[in-house]
């Protein structure tokens, strides 16, 4: 209680020395910041791998940094055989890996204080990466583990198939998607 009594005294102090003569409106005379030096802006670095992998970097120079793997593998490149696979490995992102346990993973996103997602549209699946730029390296190898060494455990996979019949259901009921997925579909076979 002594605290609060304390900082109700504090305000008015501050406002009395206000009305002593020294407005808090006028800039200070005295004291000039310091103005850092522009960076130079950034060019789009674009570089393929002879595995035919492609990498495109931009420096911004900001404190956050943001990765994506974009991988074409959506639905627009599945046939009859393999219907909705690319739903099942947008869902199944956040399954166990060889690296490391989908609980592992998620703590180990959340330590960092940054993000992994992953989305999926009719040209790829996109896992998305967002952390300070000091933990990157942290991330990346998770974000490693994510995109090319899952495991499909079979008690985790079952799993999924009631999260892709609700999916589904829920698809169905949307009058948007089906709207959407009609249009994909026309404007992918040149109607």
């Amino acid at each position: 209680m002594k605290g609060v009594r304390s900082l109700n005294n504090f305000s008015k102090r501050c406002y009395a020395t206000a009305r002593r003569g020294q407005t808090l409106t006028e800039p200070l005379t005295n004291v000039n910041p310091t103005q850092a030096a522009p960076l130079p802006p950034q060019n789009v670095q674009v570089s393929k791998l002879p595995n035919g992998l492609v990498i495109a970097s931009l420096e911004n120079y900001s404190p956050l940094s943001s990765v994506g793997v974009f991988v074409k593998a959506g639905s627009r490149h599945e046939n009859a055989d393999n219907l909705g696979v690319s739903h099942v490995l947008r869902l199944a992102a956040n399954l166990t890996t060889k690296g490391a346990s989908a609980f592992k993973i998620c703590h180990s996103v959340e330590a960092l204080g940054g993000s992994l997602s992953v989305t999926g549209s009719r040209e790829n699946i996109i896992y998305s990466a967002d952390c300070l730029r000091d933990d990157l390296d942290s991330l990346l190898d998770l974000l490693v583990n994510v995109t090319t060494v899952q495991e499909f455990r079979p008690w985790e996979v079952d799993e999924l198939t009631s999260r892709v019949k609700i999916d589904k259901a829920l698809a169905q009921q949307c009058p948007q998607i089906s709207a959407y997925q009609l249009f994909n579909f026309l404007l992918s076979s040149n109607f």
